[in-house]
């Protein structure tokens, strides 16, 4: 029978790194500017392409200024939002991990304990063996 093999432990940077890299698999063939974003809703839409309505105070040229200032916060809520999204799946992902690496470490160290007692075990029968060969030997004599 072969004897056990022994694993090397399994450290959290390395399950991290693994995670990493497969969460961003294509993530080095595009930069972080070009990543994808929800789309805004339908409504949001609507309201941004609406026409502003004119205020007794405003020009055209401020209108659009502030239109191009709502559009531009606009954008960046729903970046805010999917920025958010990404980090609270990349939590979850995270804690998945590092009980995948407790469990991992209890399973070493159990396999560790029962690889310890059998060889104790082994060594003990194999004094028992020589104990007896000796004392078969002594009753021959």
């Amino acid at each position: 029978m072969a004897s056990p093999a022994r694993t090397p432990d399994i450290r959290y940077s390395d399950v991290a790194r693994y995670v990493g890299l497969s969460l961003m698999k294509d993530g080095l063939q595009r930069p972080k500017s070009q990543i994808k974003l929800h789309p805004l809703k339908a409504q949001e839409m609507a309201a941004l392409k609406a026409p502003p309505a004119l205020t007794a105070s405003g020009s055209p040229k401020e209108d659009e200024q502030v239109d191009k200032i709502k559009v531009h916060l606009s954008w960046l809520k729903a970046q805010h939002r999917a920025e958010k999204e990404e980090l609270r799946r990349l939590e979850g992902c995270l804690s998945d991990s590092m009980l995948l690496e407790k469990k991992a470490q209890r399973r070493a160290m159990r396999d560790r304990e029962k690889f310890e007692f059998h060889q104790n075990h082994a060594a003990q029968v194999e004094d028992q063996i020589q104990a007896l060969k000796e004392e078969l030997h002594q009753r021959k004599v």
